[in-house]
């Protein structure tokens, strides 16, 4: 199934060296506390994605990772800050630090200044995997300055840099596996790894944020250092979690991961359940709202469900493993959720986001944003398909929330193209739907051609789904968990407001003429056109992606494949009963 998806942003060697500067000019303007932190983590995150998109750029010039003057600056860049990070933990947060560079001469040294790709890093995106959480496996290790630090590309080179700050190490080296996402290769020159050959007794360190499915990726780079003569006792692992590689793991990766030391330390253990008076989440909420009087309870992997509904039989579906971090914060009557929502850039603009949407008067209140958890009031009400709310003012209210979504959600980058939806579309549902279903819906796509039209780009909704709706005992319409799903590990991205209105068509069982009432109220909202084709065409795209994701989610806990099931059969009947 074709769900999952990669976003990548080219810019130049001097825009993405720029970010960094303006993320350091803001450290300069904090004092010591988790602001300051934060904000050096920020700068860290652009480093990091300057730093990987130079060693990218050499890669694909040479086809071989190897060392080059303009690394080494970018990589210097980048260690500078890590150590940084690492002092600002070590003393509480308190270190009133501040990294100095020369910029002019970081200019000069990152020539030639084509074109880099950057990645974004999904771990800090989405699954709150905080750099110091490899600050703290580094400390724990008991590794000697001596040992070689290795960092996978993409984020595992910045991983890496954190390494290396907290044992006193070099600067990382960082390979690139290429090849099927199964069976990783590397193509790499030895002297990037002559420090481990000529001293026997140096550790070697591997760091990256997997394993993942197959963990090809941590497995490459061990095959490749044991080709060369490094012993497996010598060879350590920091990975981002304690679980082994997925099912689609080799049998010799199955090996290297068992016979590799291994350091890890949790986000639970060291931040989520932290004691430290400055350095746990905790603290943190405790500052941004001004008490500490306060119960945390875990709210993770679908357990919000126990709060919002009494009856388990009632319970809607989730995916457990793709369910973002979240707390429900309680002192007395006031309530507030604390989820993840993203560090550096990413959680800024989730809170800027989830203001603008509270202004128009669509969704909860936001406190702030402490280091990535982004806080807001809890509200309580009814789940939608409990409340008895009615249509007509439900497609109303839809209306509104789309128009307003179109005209201040406005997205600066489109995500799937309408022919790789198409794309995703066919394969899905030759994968999912017995007979020439996919035939049928290629024919589908010919008979309805959408023609040159206009794209807007708007961070979409994309969670439309009837439980995603609250009634409060006031009667108003509430919508959740609206800020994340626009840039998702998925490959839909931001699309059209066209892509809102079939979906709501969809989650919501709209008629044909309830759709185009909702169409136009959206127009209406939004102050431009919508076309009605776009909305023909999303539709069993949108149908496609839910069965593929539906389908990825029923590989999770068992007690939740039912109701995954049930969902994926109603999307299934619904693109079915389309194509006949």
């Amino acid at each position: 199934m074709f769900v999952y998806g990669d976003f990548r942003t080219e810019q130049t060697c001097e825009q993405a060296l720029e970010s960094v500067v303006r993320a350091l000019k803001r450290i300069g303007a904090l004092g010591p506390g988790l602001e300051r932190h934060a904000a050096l983590v920020r700068a860290f995150m652009s480093a990091a994605e300057l730093a990987q998109g130079v060693a990218d750029a050499d890669f694909e010039a040479r086809g071989v990772d190897a060392p080059s003057n303009r690394q080494t600056a970018a990589n210097a860049l980048l260690m500078s800050i890590a150590e940084q990070i690492a002092v600002s933990w070590d003393t509480g947060l308190r270190a009133d630090i501040f990294p100095e560079i020369d910029v002019d001469h970081l200019r000069e040294s990152l020539a030639p200044a084509g074109l880099i790709t950057t990645s974004r890093a999904e771990g800090y995106d989405f699954y709150a995997l905080y750099p110091e959480l490899y600050v703290e496996a580094a400390r724990r290790s008991g590794l000697p300055a001596k040992t070689v630090v290795i960092g996978i590309r993409s984020i595992g080179l910045g991983l890496a840099a954190l390494i290396a700050a907290a044992l006193g190490a070099k600067p990382p080296k960082s390979f690139r596996p290429v090849g099927h996402p199964f069976r990783r290769e590397l193509r790499a020159e030895t002297i990037l790894v002559a420090e481990a050959l000529s001293d026997p007794a140096a550790p070697v360190a591997i760091v990256d944020e997997g394993p993942g499915l197959s963990g090809s990726s941590f497995g490459a780079v061990v095959e490749w250092l044991q080709s060369l003569g490094v012993a497996a006792s010598r060879i350590h692992l920091f990975p981002s979690h304690e679980g082994g590689p997925g099912p689609e793991a080799a049998e010799q990766y199955r090996g290297a991961w068992a016979h590799s030391a291994r350091h890890c330390a949790g986000f639970d253990e060291v931040i989520g359940d932290s004691t430290h008076p400055s350095r746990s989440l905790r603290s943190w909420i405790g500052d941004l709202l001004g008490t500490d009087g306060f119960e945390l309870t875990d709210f993770f992997g679908g357990a919000w469900r126990k709060i919002v509904y009494a009856d388990p039989a009632q319970w809607p579906s989730c995916d457990p493993r793709q369910e973002r971090r979240k707390y429900l914060v309680s002192s007395g009557a006031d309530w507030w959720l604390a989820r993840f929502a993203g560090l550096g850039d990413t959680g800024e603009h989730k809170l800027a986001l989830a203001r603008t949407l509270h202004e128009g008067g669509f969704t909860s209140e936001p406190v702030g944003l402490c280091h990535g958890f982004l806080v807001e009031r809890w509200v309580r009400g009814t789940p939608l398909p409990l409340s008895g709310f009615d249509k007509a003012r439900l497609i109303d209210w839809l209306g509104s929330y789309l128009g307003y979504r179109a005209r201040h959600c406005v997205a600066s980058q489109q995500g799937a193209s309408l022919g790789e939806l198409t794309e995703m579309a066919g394969h899905n549902a030759e994968l999912a739907l017995a007979g020439d279903f996919a035939m049928r819906l290629r024919r589908w796509f010919e008979s309805r051609p959408v023609g040159p039209c206009r794209l807007t780009p708007v961070e979409t909704d994309s969670r439309l789904h009837a439980w995603e709706f609250l009634v409060t005992p006031a009667g108003k319409l509430v919508k959740t968990d609206a800020l994340d799903h626009a840039a998702a590990h998925d490959l839909v991205g931001c699309q059209d407001i066209a892509w809102d209105i079939a979906a709501a068509g969809i989650e919501h069982d709209l008629s044909s003429g309830e759709l185009e009432s909702l169409r136009i109220a959206v127009e209406a909202g939004s102050g431009r056109e919508v076309d009605p084709r776009l909305v023909a065409f999303y539709t069993p795209c949108y149908l496609a992606f839910q069965i593929g994701l539906w389908t990825f989610a029923t590989a999770g806990p068992d007690w939740e494949k039912s109701r995954q099931f049930a969902l994926r059969e109603r999307y299934m009947a619904k693109l079915g009963a389309l194509l006949l």
